[in-house]
C-alpha cells in the first residue's frame, strides 16, 4: 500500500480518470473530491468525509482495535464485509421499508452509487451520467405502455411478485398470530400458566405443537426481515415437520399410541426405558410398566411423510420437492454450500427471503385448518379458526397462482394440491 504522502493530486492538463474523456481541469477538478496519483502511475479518488460519517467511522476503528487488543494501521481496511453486492442488496430492502422511490434503488443497484442532492459533488460527470441513464431505464422498463403492448421484463414483474408476496406475507403473520393465540388460550380448559405446562395426553401434545409453531414463525419474520435466508430455510424445515405430525397424529389414534404415548408416558412414570444389555437405554425403545409391552417409537420425517400421503399424496410430493434442501440449512450439508455465498439478484430472481417467509405461513396456516377440526374449542372457536384458515388459504392460494407464472417448478403445484385438499 502507499502512503498518502506519496500521492499528489493529478495535473490540470491530465485526462480525467472518470473516462469521461475530458481533461482534468474541464471535468472533476473544482468538485469535492480530489484525483491523486503517484510516481508509478496508481490513481486514487480522495473524497471529504463529513463529521457525522467521521464520528461513524472513528467509532468502528476503536470497535475493531478494542477487538484486536493493538492500534489500527493507517493503510488497513476496517469495514469487512464477506460481499459487497449482498450490502446492495440490504440497501434496496431497507430502503424499500423506507419508502425510497423504487428508480433511486434500482439506480443504486445499476450503478453502485447513491446519488442525492447533498452528495452529487462528490460524483464525476460520468458517475452523474450513469446514474440517471439508469433511472431512466427503470421508468422505461416499468413504463405503463409494456403494459399496453402485453410486455413485461423481468423487472416489472419481479417487483410485483415482491410487492405481493410482502404484503401477503405481513398480512398472514398476524391473523396467524391471532388464530393461533386463540386456539391456545380457548383450549386452554385448565387456565395453567404455560411455565407449568406439560404434555400428558393427545390435546396437550396438540397445543404443544402449535406453541412451537407460534414461536417459529415469530422468528421466521424477524429472520426474514434481517435477510438470515438460510436461518430462514432452517425454520420452514421446523414448522413444515410440525404440521406432518399433526396431519398424521391427529388422524392416526394407533400410530399416536404407539409412537407418542410412550414418550408422554417417560414424563408420566407409566412408562420406561428398555436397558440393553451394555447398560445403557436403546434408543427410541420403552416398555410400558403396567403390562410389559415394548414400544419402538422411532418414526423418522419420511414415514410420516408417506402416512399423510395415504389421505394427501400432494403431502409427500412436497416433502420430496422441499425436505432435503431445508434439511441441508439444519445439517451441514457441503452440496449446499454455495447457497450460502450465492447473491439474491433482486431485479431478476424470486426474493429467496420473502419465499422463505411465505413457505413459513403456509405451513403455519395448515396446521390451523387441522385444528379447526378438533373438539378442544368451544364450536364458536372452531367457527372462528375455519373462517379465518379458509381466508389465509385464499391470500396463499393467489401468491402461488402468481409464482407459477414465473416458471415451471414442481414445488409450486404440490403446495397448491396441498392446499386445495382442504377447500
Amino acid at each position: 500500500m502507499q502512503k498518502r504522502g506519496d500521492f499528489k493530486e493529478l495535473a490540470s492538463k491530465s485526462l480525467c480518470p472518470c473516462e469521461s474523456g475530458k481533461q482534468y481541469r474541464s471535468c472533476c477538478k473544482g468538485k469535492e473530491f480530489k484525483w491523486e496519483c503517484n510516481k508509478k502511475g496508481d490513481v486514487r479518488k480522495v473524497v471529504k468525509v463529513y463529521s457525522e460519517l467521521m464520528d461513524e467511522i472513528e467509532g468502528h476503528q476503536k470497535k475493531v482495535e478494542e477487538a484486536f487488543g493493538r492500534k489500527v494501521n493507517n493503510d488497513e481496511r476496517i469495514f469487512n464485509s464477506v460481499s459487497i453486492k449482498d450490502l446492495d442488496n440490504d440497501f434496496i430492502r431497507i430502503g424499500r421499508k423506507a419508502g425510497i422511490p423504487e428508480m433511486y434503488l434500482y439506480a443504486t443497484y445499476k450503478t453502485g452509487i447513491t446519488v442525492t442532492e447533498y452528495n452529487k459533488n462528490q460524483f464525476s460527470d460520468k458517475d452523474l451520467n450513469d446514474w440517471q441513464a439508469a433511472i431512466n431505464e427503470f421508468e422505461q422498463l416499468t413504463s405503463e405502455n409494456n403494459f399496453e403492448k402485453g410486455k413485461i421484463n423481468s423487472v416489472t414483474f419481479y417487483l410485483f411478485v415482491h410487492q405481493q408476496l410482502e404484503c401477503t406475507i405481513n398480512k398472514v403473520f398476524e391473523y396467524l398470530e391471532i388464530g393461533i393465540s386463540k386456539f391456545l388460550s380457548d383450549s386452554n380448559t385448565y387456565d395453567i400458566e404455560w411455565k407449568n405446562f406439560k404434555v400428558v395426553d393427545k390435546k396437550t401434545y396438540i397445543e404443544y405443537c402449535l406453541f412451537k409453531t407460534l414461536k417459529n414463525i415469530d422468528a421466521s419474520r424477524l429472520l426474514m426481515n434481517h435477510a438470515h435466508t438460510a436461518n430462514a430455510y432452517a425454520t420452514v424445515r421446523f414448522i413444515f415437520e410440525t404440521y406432518l405430525n399433526l396431519f398424521v397424529y391427529t388422524r392416526d389414534h394407533e400410530l399416536y399410541e404407539q409412537k407418542l404415548k410412550p414418550l408422554i408416558g417417560l414424563e408420566l412414570d407409566t412408562f420406561e426405558e428398555v436397558i440393553g444389555n451394555h447398560g445403557k437405554p436403546i434408543k427410541n425403545k420403552f416398555r410400558e410398566i403396567a403390562t410389559g409391552t415394548i414400544y419402538k417409537t422411532d418414526m423418522p420425517i419420511k414415514i410420516l411423510a408417506e402416512t399423510a400421503a395415504i389421505e394427501s399424496p400432494a403431502i409427500f410430493e412436497v416433502y420430496k420437492d422441499l425436505f432435503e434442501d431445508l434439511s441441508g440449512y439444519v445439517h451441514v450439508n457441503l452440496t449446499l454450500a454455495k447457497n450460502y455465498f450465492s447473491i439474491n439478484d433482486l431485479y431478476n430472481e424470486l426474493d429467496e427471503n420473502l419465499f422463505a417467509g411465505f413457505l413459513s405461513i403456509t405451513f403455519a396456516y395448515l396446521q390451523l385448518y387441522e385444528v379447526s377440526k378438533l373438539d378442544y374449542v368451544t364450536s364458536q372457536s372452531n367457527r372462528d379458526l375455519a373462517f379465518l384458515s379458509h381466508k389465509i388459504g385464499e391470500e396463499v392460494l393467489d401468491v402461488l397462482i402468481l409464482l407459477k407464472a414465473d416458471g415451471e417448478n414442481p414445488l409450486y403445484s404440490s403446495l397448491e394440491q396441498v392446499i386445495r385438499f382442504y377447500r
